[in-house]
């Protein structure tokens, strides 16, 4: 029979002592073992995480504890904390996450807010259609759609269980009237176009993928994981390809790229004769996201 860690005669401090020291064992930093605990009673809870590193009251039920128990045994077998606890928070708004779909990382914030000035700067309050490649759980579209009424959104994804997960999104935060979802690869062959493209797409070169946390690495979907071409590059070198058949002139192009990715991006876009080419620098002074404009011809 499996032992127990925790019942309720051990402080609310001696919990978070054995929980921290669990994960620590795993092979989770010390750092993040205490930010997920945090994560773990703020879910079991109800309580502000501000509220519980002050230091709050917080008494534990024994169903709660079983609950917290189960937690702990998963993340050893490190299965991410958002697939545990099937949510996560992207642009300060709860997402739902499933085993099956990309978990929405904060890096892509930047995307978010980069898309966000450059569409008002571009197109004021003009009604603005938006092609985003690769839906995930509906992180990019609900968080621009929520903040740009005058947006409508089509999405795209090869995986029935993003598209399923997205839908869920749009719905809880009341913008699925604005967001249309399709099913398909061959995003250049839709057929119409739109004010702008925006996509945080497969981007870590396939022979990286040993140096993977076995968070990513064994439990997130490698169609999201992986680019093409043998430095990961590929799905970029087909926007330059392809995108003039889905943006118009004068249209948005925004997109995330990995670390070291953003200058070769950018060389990249400058040579498909895409104009006001630029990089973004995400919080931690890295370029997050390249943004280009399609020329206008004369």
């Amino acid at each position: 029979m499996k032992k127990v860690r925790f019942n309720r005669e051990q402080s609310f401090e001696t919990v978070k002592k054995l929980v921290c020291e669990n994960l620590v064992s795993f092979g989770i930093e010390a750092e993040e073992a205490a930010a997920e605990f945090d994560i773990m009673i703020e879910f079991l809870t109800g309580l502000r995480r501000s509220q519980i590193m002050l230091g709050a009251n917080v008494e534990l039920s024994e169903e709660q504890l079983v609950q917290l128990d189960s937690f702990v045994d998963k993340r050893e077998q490190r299965i991410p904390i958002q697939y545990i606890l099937e949510e996560t928070y992207f642009m300060g708004q709860r997402l739902k996450v499933r085993q099956g779909v990309f978990i929405p990382r904060p890096d892509t914030e930047t995307l978010v807010e980069v898309s966000l000035a450059k569409l008002k700067q571009l197109y004021g309050h003009e009604k603005i259609w938006m092609l985003e490649i690769g839906s995930g759980s509906g992180a990019i579209p609900v968080s621009l759609l929520k903040n740009l009424p005058n947006l409508r959104a089509v999405s795209l994804d090869v995986n029935k269980l993003a598209l399923a997960l997205s839908r869920e999104n749009a719905v809880l935060h009341e913008v699925d009237w604005r967001l249309e979802l399709v099913h398909e690869s061959e995003w250049w062959k839709i057929g119409r176009k739109f004010q702008a493209l925006i996509t945080n797409p497969p981007y870590i070169p396939r022979h990286q993928q040993a140096t993977l946390q076995p968070e990513v690495g064994l439990h997130e979907p490698e169609l999201a994981l992986f680019g093409t071409d043998d430095d990961g590059l590929g799905f970029y070198r087909q926007i330059c390809t392809h995108a003039e058949d889905v943006v118009m002139a004068g249209g948005l192009i925004a997109v995330e790229v990995g670390d070291d990715q953003g200058e070769p991006v950018r060389e990249l876009f400058c040579n498909a004769g895409f104009a006001a080419v630029q990089t973004h620098k995400d919080l931690n002074g890295i370029v997050r996201v390249v943004s280009a404009l399609i020329a206008t011809r004369e």
